[in-house]
């Protein structure tokens, strides 16, 4: 048949042949081709992003259907994969502990062309320690207010809190 460029997406054509005697015989043929991989965009979470609670899902959107997700579950280290028929994804929730993580993902299309995906985040459901050191001061009951009586406008603050924390 030759060489023949086809369209990425979908394609047709159609072949004749003709016998001896003027008999032609057609066969339309049709097909795919898909040589990109899948585009993915998460919708739940930003990479460097930064929580205040350790449940965390990873959810998004996808440019075709029938792509198969893989990736290492978090809590057991297991390999996890799964086929979704939807232009969307939801892999459930994961408890973190508080610190840095990465989650890396395949997304496989149904002829093989692959995407990874990196999400960097950070869990941080700890408050950091804060202390007033200077001027004294007397905690209120049950609350966080502490209370100090001052003598100038400009008086000072002291105290003390985590390394990164912003006050």
């Amino acid at each position: 048949f030759g060489s023949v460029a086809f369209n990425e997406g979908p394609n047709e054509f159609t072949l004749t042949v003709t016998s001896n005697i003027a008999q032609p015989a057609r066969l339309t043929y049709r097909f795919t081709l898909d040589t990109t991989p899948p585009v993915v965009e998460f919708t739940s979470i930003t990479t460097g992003e930064a929580f205040g609670t350790n449940t965390i899902s990873f959810n998004g959107q996808l440019d075709e259907r029938d792509v198969t997700i893989a990736y290492r579950d978090p809590e057991t280290g297991e390999d996890v994969s799964f086929v979704t028929t939807a232009r969307q994804f939801q892999i459930p929730f994961f408890a973190f502990p508080d610190g840095y993580h990465s989650m890396e993902f395949t997304f496989t299309a149904e002829v093989g062309n692959a995407t990874r995906k990196i999400v960097n985040f950070q869990v941080d459901t700890v408050a950091p320690p804060l202390a007033i050191v200077s001027p004294a001061a007397v905690r209120h009951p049950f609350t966080n207010i502490l209370e100090a009586e001052v003598d100038n406008a400009l008086a000072e603050i002291h105290g003390y809190t985590a390394a990164g924390a912003f006050v």
